[in-house]
């Protein structure tokens, strides 16, 4: 994704873009928000679990499992995607999910729930209302909802396919003294999670971990970025 158009911003927008330098694990497969390769190079054994929470209610985890689908899109693709559709039409996995998130890290006292765009813009707010917090988004470059006024922007480093993604948040709603939360649905390379952390850096605030439902990530990198989830991808067939 190419960075924005600064010539297309509010002339009172101030931009500060941060790219975000990393080394991604060499066996990180493909697996990207809404497009899940079904199949991966072996890796040793245990390599892939990132840490789930402990003490969420077992049936919320189960019918996380249950809810979600696996979609072929047909003979164009060679790929298969992800359907978690099934999460938000359950009115009890819908009611749970906000708790579950916001559990390992309500002593650390956020102050804000940071969510990317899009699915993260449902999370988000459902573990703000559970913390009693507000919720900031992150919006993406080019998906058309570009945010307007003084904005900090981050790119993540390269994702399985080489793409970087631009992460927008306007800069009054983040600053010094932010405790944040970050939400998402799925973690597995943590590209997006690195820059939504550059940009909190940026702003002066503190990032205190990241809850995700779904993480598929090795244990250094679940432990580099403080990430805990509700459900190990292995589950899901």
């Amino acid at each position: 994704m190419n960075r924005p158009d600064r010539n297309e911003r509010s002339t009172s927008e101030v931009n500060v873009i941060i790219v975000v330098c990393a080394k991604l694990p060499a066996y990180v497969y493909p697996i990207i928000r809404g497009e899940v390769g079904r199949t991966a190079p072996a890796v040793p054994a245990g390599s892939r679990r990132c840490r789930t929470m402990v003490g969420m209610p077992a049936e919320l985890s189960e019918r996380l499992v249950e809810l979600f689908r696996w979609i072929d899109p047909g003979p164009q693709s060679d790929h298969l995607v992800s359907d978690v559709s099934g999460w938000w039409r359950d009115p009890a996995v819908l009611a749970g999910l906000g708790p579950a998130l916001a559990a390992p890290f309500r002593d650390a006292r956020p102050t804000v729930v940071l969510a990317p765009a899009v699915t993260g813009l449902l999370l988000g707010p459902l573990a703000a209302t559970s913390l009693g917090v507000g919720f900031v988004p992150a919006y993406k470059a080019g998906d058309g909802r570009a945010p307007a006024g003084p904005t900090t922007w981050a790119q993540s480093p390269p994702d399985f396919r080489g793409r970087r993604v631009d992460l927008g948040v306007r800069d009054r709603h983040l600053g010094p003294g932010d405790r944040v939360l970050v939400v998402d649905d799925w973690v597995a390379t943590g590209a997006q999670l690195q820059a939504l952390y550059a940009i909190c850096a940026a702003r002066g605030a503190r990032v205190i971990g990241t809850s995700a439902v779904v993480v598929d990530c090795p244990p250094a990198l679940a432990t580099e970025l403080r990430v805990r989830g509700l459900v190990d991808a292995e589950r899901l067939g």
